[in-house]
């Protein structure tokens, strides 16, 4: 504990040097005790960010620093840490060997597609690059960058169970300010304004739950693959039961509280993929009778408020048939450009959006995520989203089937759920870059390598033996099982 205490003495001298505790003062000394304690333990690293990122993903960018979000800072902070640690010994003794899964390149092409190609292609079309082609650029940039801090910290069973109970218990207050939200209890709504995306037309007043995701469809995405999590946890581990229990059905309240059709179609292919996978579809089926009525009465004003906004005559929402509505504006904006010459092959632009030529509104939102792959990185970029689908499915599927520490059949267990749910919901929108369901189902499908690969000896330093019993995620160990590093 001497480098750490060490990093908060100097950061309180700096403090008085200053002469007053400032927000930014109070800041420093929170990120230089964070990053001395992951580079001391690096699996703080996705701890923190797992159990941070819930409660921070949805503030704006330029909060805390201008250009950059919240979330993204704690990112780069966890970083520095888990640098710091390594790059003494590096110096000394080489750069390690690193052992690299095929779904770990499959995230590494969706970042260079989504940017590397597609800003050149502008560039020799003579396109003009603005801040916003950059910035969507760097957003899978973004999410590789916290994939490989997952894959880099979390090495054993009990480092996996520790990251997945602080997800739940971050998200469950998230769900929970969520469900308060749509029922306009007391200050809740009030509470909740700083995260409202500024691209979001609706107000924080309105009955469609964000929470502090700031987006009620990444809202609804993030809380059916929390539904995945605790069901998993639920069958897996039965000194849990009753916690995930009471947890998978807050998880899916509050999907219904969104408010989103999407998020509705979200959660039963979630439910359907972990029901079946864990042989229970039957019986979930019959237990989620009575949630649904619950459901229907305590939230009645959101529902009624969503029907009500159903297109007549195809029973579709109006967001999607409308005038304005995304297949218009498919077919009016983003289509036509797409197939000029060979924008289809190498992409039009990395911007997930195009400005209006209407005064009423700024933007116009590529609101299919196949359609915006190859608006963005083209053929590439499709081709690659695809392929991390298919090695990252097959990754989970034999963690599920292995040996490997219920945590990490638990993280592939959901993450495989939100990778049909993903596949099934980028057809109305780019569900691969929400905020907020992005940021966990990248650490579980990084979760879900690292357990195959130390089932099948890749990983030196893993604990995943094959268990004598599934309680011990619980904190049962057997003597089988190595200490904590």
């Amino acid at each position: 504990m001497g480098l750490l205490t060490s990093a908060l003495v100097l950061a309180v001298l700096l403090g008085l040097s200053a002469g007053r505790w400032s927000t930014y003062t109070v800041a420093g000394v929170v990120g230089i005790a964070m990053v001395a304690l992951v580079a001391k333990h690096p699996r703080f690293a996705a701890y923190a960010y797992l159990a941070i990122g819930p409660l921070v993903v949805g503030l704006e960018r330029g909060t805390a620093l201008p250009l950059i979000r919240v979330n993204e800072l704690l990112l780069a902070v966890l970083w520095l840490g888990l640098l710091a640690g390594p790059v003494r010994r590096w110096a000394v003794q080489g750069f390690p060997p690193i052992h690299l899964h095929v779904v770990d390149w499959c995230v590494l092409a969706l970042a260079v597609f989504s940017s590397v190609t597609g800003l050149l292609w502008m560039f020799v079309r003579s396109e003009p690059l603005t801040l916003d082609d950059i910035l969507f650029a760097l957003t899978l940039w973004k999410y590789l960058a916290l994939y490989a801090l997952v894959r880099i910290a979390i090495r054993q069973g009990e480092h996996a169970r520790t990251a997945l109970v602080l997800a739940l218990a971050s998200s469950a207050v998230v769900a929970l300010l969520g469900i308060l939200q749509v029922l306009q209890f007391g200050p809740v709504p009030g509470l909740l304004t700083p995260f409202v995306s500024a691209d979001e037309p609706e107000k924080i007043e309105q009955l469609n739950a964000k929470s502090t995701i700031g987006g009620s469809i990444a809202f609804a995405d993030l809380m059916a693959i929390l539904v995945a999590v605790s069901l998993s946890w639920f069958v897996l581990v039965r000194s849990s039961r009753p916690v995930t229990g009471v947890a998978a059905a807050i998880f899916a309240m509050a999907t219904l509280a969104s408010g989103q059709f999407s998020g509705v179609l979200g959660l039963i292919a979630v439910a359907i993929t972990t029901g079946a996978l864990l042989r229970i579809l039957t019986r979930l089926a019959v237990l989620s009778i009575p949630l649904i009525v619950v459901a229907a009465i305590a939230l009645r004003p959101a529902l009624e408020a969503r029907l009500l906004e159903l297109d007549p005559n195809t029973g579709l929402p109006v967001q999607w048939t409308g005038d304005t509505g995304r297949l218009a504006n498919l077919q009016t904006f983003i289509w036509p450009r797409l197939g000029e010459g060979l924008n289809w092959l190498l992409g039009v632009q990395t911007s997930a959006r195009i400005p209006a030529p209407e005064s009423y509104r700024e933007w116009i939102w590529i609101e299919s995520g196949y359609t915006w792959l190859l608006w963005n990185g083209g053929v590439p970029l499709l081709l690659a989203f695809m392929a991390y689908v298919a090695f990252a499915g097959r990754a989970c599927w034999r963690t599920i089937s292995s040996t490997a520490h219920p945590a990490f059949r638990i993280a592939a267990i959901a993450a495989l759920a939100g990778l049909v749910q993903l596949s099934l919901l980028m057809v109305v929108d780019t569900h691969l870059t929400m905020r907020g369901t992005a940021d966990f189902l990248f650490p579980l499908v990084a979760m879900a390598v690292t357990g195959g690969m130390a089932t099948r000896g890749s990983l030196t330093d893993s604990t995943t033996e094959p268990l004598a019993a599934e309680n011990q995620i619980a904190g049962e160990h057997s003597s089988r099982t190595r200490p904590h590093a």
